[in-house]
C-alpha cells in the first residue's frame, strides 16, 4: 500500500514535469524503500527510518522552493494537525 502511495508522489513529480535527475533519485528512494523494506525485521527498521515518501516530498518542495516558476503551479504543503504531505492535484502542470 505505502509503495502506490510512493508512486503516486513520484507520479506528481511526472505531472509538474520535474527533471528527469529529480524524478530518479524519488524513484530511488522509492526502490531502496521497497527492496529492503521486504527483509524480514530489517525491513520494519529500514521502513521506520527510511520514510522514503517523506524524502521525496521534502525533494520536490526544496525544487519549487528553488523554482518559483514551477511552485505558481503546484501546490504542495504539510497538513498542520498530521504532518503529513498533502498535495494539490487540481493545479495546472507546467506547459
Amino acid at each position: 500500500a505505502m509503495a502506490l502511495i510512493g508512486l503516486y508522489i513520484v507520479g506528481v513529480g511526472v505531472y509538474y514535469r520535474l527533471p528527469a535527475p529529480l524524478l530518479l533519485r524519488m524513484g530511488a528512494n522509492l526502490l531502496a524503500d521497497f527492496a529492503v523494506g521486504s527483509v524480514p525485521v530489517l525491513g520494519d527498521w529500514f521502513d521506520a527510518t527510511f520514510k522514503a515518501n517523506a524524502r521525496n516530498v521534502t525533494l520536490m518542495e526544496t525544487f519549487f522552493q528553488a523554482n518559483p516558476h514551477h511552485m505558481a503551479q503546484a501546490r504542495i504543503r504539510k497538513d498542520r494537525e498530521t504532518g503529513f504531505p498533502v498535495i494539490d492535484v487540481s493545479a495546472e502542470p507546467v506547459r
